[in-house]
């Protein structure tokens, strides 16, 4: 029951992603494509200043992101599947509507977001392989899908 439960989650979430997918970037090391999920592709666009490889593990994401909905509260879902098993899954609260530490957080409907994230991977250690990596953003109020993202990584 298990394994047609997941062949039916990962056919599905592939039936979402279309056929549109984009390279983020490509090195020696390290190759990331993304597509969207829950329609939302003319709202969102990515970018990283360089690839990462092993001997450069710190980069910077570029968001620009117009939202169909307020940002009031706001929590990312990630998942992480690699050879079909998942091996990560987590949600991180990210706007709570007070004291919020992030300058998206309260932008209304329609205004624009455009961010730089930092970010490194130093301290994972990944064997080699394609990973899938799913991240939703969803509103904490409704539990409506802000955005989805899924990401294809190659480790090489």
């Amino acid at each position: 029951m298990f394994p047609l439960f997941l062949w039916t989650a990962l056919l599905g979430s592939a039936a979402l992603e279309g056929p549109e997918s984009r390279l983020l970037c490509t090195s020696p090391d390290l190759s990331i494509s993304y597509s969207f999920c829950g329609g939302i592709s003319h709202m969102l666009s990515l970018g990283v200043k360089s690839c990462l490889t092993k001997d450069n593990t710190k980069d910077d994401l570029y968001l620009f992101f117009v939202p169909k909905r307020d940002i009031i509260e706001l929590s990312v879902a990630i998942q992480v599947w690699f050879k079909a098993v998942q091996v990560a899954k987590f949600t991180e609260p990210l706007c709570r509507g007070f004291d919020d530490e992030y300058s998206f957080c309260g932008v209304l409907k329609g205004e624009t977001i455009n961010i730089t994230v930092p970010f490194s991977y130093r301290k994972f250690i990944f064997p080699q392989g394609q990973y899938t990596v799913l991240f939703e953003g969803i509103s904490g109020r409704s539990n409506d899908l802000i955005f989805c993202v899924n990401a294809t990584v190659i480790l090489k």
